[in-house]
């Protein structure tokens, strides 16, 4: 684990204060305790400037289960179970968990789409930098949702906000980074094993128009790029092979193609969308990212 700012700055306290948060944990009652009780047993010869923060790290390790609700602080020695938000409150928590979030998720949107136009354009080494420059604001995200989650917001009230508020690029972005903020994602804590169910595989025996096919269906609203269809498809492709597919697909008409301007910038970049998903579909969706 990354040695943080604090436990550099306490030095040999830092392994007293783990010995001592390991030694107390047993005597949290059930309940939990208020957290300036547990820093005047645990943390009283700590400044307190970095007492939200070492609270923050005991956390990480286990070694306390500290929620923050309403300006208040619980330690618990377990896991609360009856800790949340409640219902008529999710709203407004989830609000204040968007808008925490929202300058980072709009500059990931917007590396996300500049990654894939730089892809798609075959200019790899750019694409490389605008997707590393996305997983530093994943970074910063990720920490926000942890905070939110850690004040009794259900990580499923945390998934259905975040896919309502933010473009389909940027929370593409971001779930590859976590994939438990994923909508089918079934972990209930960001602490907890994602267990999400495989992707599901395709028949054997399919031809490459129907494999074009299928990932563009199992795209949806988002659509689908050549360039993507390219990175799923396997055996891979080559490019003029995809292009036949996608031109006879689209002259069948089981598959849309549309130029879409991701976020209202940049050069318009084909987009496949299946037929069944609809052109109101197809307009309401890539041009939202």
């Amino acid at each position: 684990m990354p040695i943080s700012r604090a436990e550099r700055f306490l030095g040999s306290l830092w392994p007293i204060i783990l010995d001592r948060a390991g030694l107390y944990r047993p005597s949290i009652p059930d309940k939990g305790m208020v957290g300036a009780d547990y820093v005047a047993a645990v943390l009283y010869n700590v400044d307190p400037l970095l007492i939200d923060k070492i609270l923050t790290l005991l956390d990480r390790r286990g070694l306390a289960w500290v929620r923050r609700s309403r300006g208040s602080v619980w330690v618990f020695g377990v896991r609360p179970k009856s800790i949340a938000i409640p219902r008529n409150a999710v709203a407004e928590a989830s609000s204040a968990l968007c808008q925490a979030i929202a300058g980072h998720m709009l500059a990931l949107a917007r590396a996300e789409v500049a990654s894939r136009q730089s892809s798609e354009s075959g200019d790899r080494e750019t694409s490389r930098r605008l997707a590393d420059e996305g997983r530093v604001h994943c970074s910063r995200i990720v920490p926000i949702v942890r905070s939110h989650a850690a004040k009794g917001l259900a990580l499923a009230d945390i998934r259905s906000a975040m896919h309502d508020a933010f473009s389909p690029a940027a929370m593409e972005a971001l779930t590859r980074y976590e994939a438990r903020l994923a909508p089918e994602a079934v972990a209930d804590a960001l602490d907890e094993p994602q267990r999400a169910p495989k992707a599901k595989r395709l028949p054997a025996g399919l031809s490459l128009t129907e494999k074009a096919f299928e990932h563009i269906a199992a795209a949806g609203p988002a659509g689908a790029t050549r360039t993507r269809l390219m990175d799923a498809i396997r055996p891979k492709p080559d490019a003029e092979a995809v292009t036949a597919v996608l031109v006879a697909l689209t002259a069948d008409g089981r598959v849309t193609e549309r130029e879409v301007r991701s976020g209202g910038r940049g050069r318009p970049a084909a987009r496949y969308f299946a037929a069944r998903v609809g052109l109101s579909d197809a307009q309401s969706g890539p041009a939202a990212e």
